[in-house]
């Protein structure tokens, strides 16, 4: 959709927040936000103007693991912030090149290692059946969820959408993000979860 990203000042989101707490008694915050850490000064703003206004919101937000920094992690923890959802796609560095994801493997765990720290809980995304994916690299997703233990977890399958970079992907009859089917894509996606099932750790998060 572009490479510009319009907002709200902050004064107008805290002051909505403010009106949502004191008047009708809200106390839990969904920022759907496609990466609320995309600018990290307006993101670090803020957390420190609800720290400062005392709301006591709790709430979450989606978010790139390789945009978390140890200041930002602490202040969204301070501020409130519970859950975050990180899209990984994948544990494999050779399909993360691939889709132009613009991290590391190594980024990905070390932007869930922050939340953690803090005490956010991180609901971690992975996305099967994209281009190049084998039973490798599928290995390679589990692998990396099994490092990185999140609460929650997805594998869901790989459905380009109209308009994006990977639409020529598209099939005739194209199943949809969280439908298993019983093709190989379905096999994977049961075998990730069943790799990750009754762990502690990793419930199914859709």
């Amino acid at each position: 959709m572009g490479k510009k990203v319009r907002g709200w000042t902050i004064a107008a989101v805290l002051d909505e927040l403010t009106q949502l707490s004191q008047t009708r008694g809200v106390r839990e915050i969904s920022f759907v936000d496609d990466v609320f850490t995309i600018n990290q000064r307006r993101s670090l703003a803020l957390c420190q103007g609800l720290i400062e206004r005392k709301l006591n919101l709790s709430w979450f937000c989606n978010a790139r693991a390789d945009q978390i920094t140890k200041d930002l992690a602490q202040s969204m923890a301070q501020a409130g912030c519970h859950q975050v959802y990180l899209g990984f796609e994948s544990g494999s560095q050779d399909i993360l090149d691939r889709i132009h994801k613009g991290a590391t493997v190594a980024d990905l765990e070390r932007g869930a290692a922050l939340l953690k720290e803090v005490g956010i809980a991180r609901s971690i995304g992975f996305v099967l059946g994209l281009p190049g994916e084998t039973d490798e690299t599928v290995g390679a997703s589990i692998a990396l969820a099994k490092r990185v233990r999140p609460e929650r977890l997805q594998f869901t399958r790989f459905t380009p959408l109209v308009g994006s970079p990977l639409e020529h992907f598209r099939e005739p009859g194209l199943v949809g993000f969280h439908q298993r089917g019983k093709d190989v894509v379905g096999e994977w996606i049961d075998r990730a979860y069943a790799a990750c099932a009754g762990t502690g750790w990793g419930k199914e998060s859709w």
